[in-house]
């Protein structure tokens, strides 16, 4: 599948129109329900944390680190002769940001709160995903839990169909024996079965403690095949946080190594001093200044700051191919996932059909018993892989579904720092 190219215009009718493969299934938790949930998560609660300390860090960024400093003396000065004098000078003195410096620090600022919403964002997708995946996991184990206890109730009706030959003379102790081992052996399987059952729901129960469980999960429906794959597509790369905070990260980073060159170039400070000596016989008033000298430091601090942001610039851009590929990759799986579920679904029903012959045969005596243990056996199997693949067709589907923002996620369309850039 090659990777979506549409036309800001076919773009936009995509976001406009994206509710045609928007709707929240009806397997899932309602959507109010999961956005309180997702809201309450402390991965999400974390994330938002750091968009506080990154706004605070722009705000100091933004306002400089100089600061107004006042400095000054006082001497009582004794002269043979003349007397004493009060002497006494006072300086106030603060730092220069030189031109472009307090653009650059402004810009890397709003760049840095830019990161932190994303990954605020990001948090919440992946909180999204965490969510999905247990939910996922519930509905399917229960619905393998009811399939080895219905595989468990065939091979006791086996056993006890056995046992009534018996007692007619018409099976053998062995017959019986490999009866009751084969039952036993599906009552623990569906014991176990039970146990992940609730083990799923239990994990659920604990990791959102603010959802609410229903009493008993529905049964996963069929899925449906992943249309507008093009689209979807589209739409995870357009809306992707991720992507967002590797370029935002690298924009940052650019800003803040222009600043140190700048910073080849030391501030200077700037004030006033004022002074009186021989007891006010002379005052003056005047300005004062001072420049650090570069060193070699500031110079190795501009190359450490650019280098930093190359390998930044570069990182961006791998993960920007990744994440291509990861997302043509799931929407492929989507597709594969759903094809082997379809054969599956029609394994299960042949096998439904089979099996159901061979009980009939069995109880008419036409068939054997380790014939129809072998069939049990396999018509178990088969609705157990009907069950997890069709499992695996929805969790392909709705990480397709998440990652383009089409449930769960709200997107919010923004400037991406546009202004900040003119600053």
């Amino acid at each position: 599948m090659r990777i979506a190219r549409l036309s800001p215009i076919a773009l936009a009718c995509a976001l406009l129109s994206s509710n045609a493969f928007s709707a929240t299934p009806s397997f899932l938790p309602p959507e109010e329900m999961v956005k309180e949930t997702l809201d309450a998560f402390p991965g999400v609660l974390a994330a938002e944390a750091n968009i506080q300390s990154a706004q605070s860090e722009a705000t100091r960024l933004r306002k400089g680190a100089h600061e107004a400093t006042l400095s000054g003396s006082y001497i009582s000065r004794s002269i043979d002769g003349l007397g004493a004098y009060d002497e006494y000078d006072m300086t106030v003195s603060r730092g220069v940001r030189l031109p472009g410096k307090a653009r650059l620090d402004k810009l890397s600022g709003s760049l840095g709160v830019d990161v932190a919403e994303n990954q605020a964002e990001d948090a919440r997708h992946e909180a999204a995903l965490i969510l999905k995946d247990a939910w996922l996991s519930w509905l399917s184990a229960v619905e393998i839990a009811a399939i080895d206890a219905e595989g468990a109730q065939s091979f006791k009706s086996a056993f006890i169909a056995v046992e009534k030959r018996r007692n007619v003379k018409a099976a053998s102790d062995m017959e019986v024996a490999m009866a009751r081992a084969e039952y036993e052996q599906a009552e623990a399987r569906a014991a176990m079965s039970a146990a992940e059952a609730a083990s799923a729901r239990a994990i659920i129960e604990r990791t959102f403690p603010e959802l609410s469980m229903p009493a008993a999960p529905l049964n996963l429906p069929a899925p449906e095949p992943l249309l507008n794959s093009d689209e979807l597509e589209a739409l995870t790369l357009e809306r992707s946080h991720e992507l967002q905070i590797y370029r935002k990260e690298a924009e940052r980073l650019d800003a803040v190594a222009k600043r140190a060159r700048l910073d080849r170039f030391a501030d200077p400070t700037v004030g006033v001093r004022g002074f009186s000596e021989r007891g006010g016989e002379e005052t003056g008033i005047g300005v004062v200044f001072s420049v650090p000298f570069g060193s070699g430091a500031r110079r190795a601090t501009a190359a450490r700051d650019r280098s930093t942001a190359e390998a930044s610039r570069y990182s961006a851009i791998r993960f920007e191919r990744e994440f291509k590929a990861r997302t043509q990759a799931n929407i492929l799986a989507a597709d594969g996932a759903f094809t082997a579920w379809r054969a599956a679904s029609a394994a299960s029903a042949s096998s439904e059909e089979a099996v159901s012959k061979m009980r009939r045969g069995f109880s008419l005596g036409a068939k054997s018993l380790a014939e129809l243990l072998l069939a049990e056996q396999r018509h178990l199997d088969i609705k157990r892989t009907e069950a997890e693949s069709r499992f695996a067709a929805h969790l392909a589907h709705l990480q397709v579904l998440i990652d383009a923002h089409e449930i769960w996620i709200v997107h919010h369309h923004d400037d991406e720092g546009e202004e900040d850039a003119s600053g």
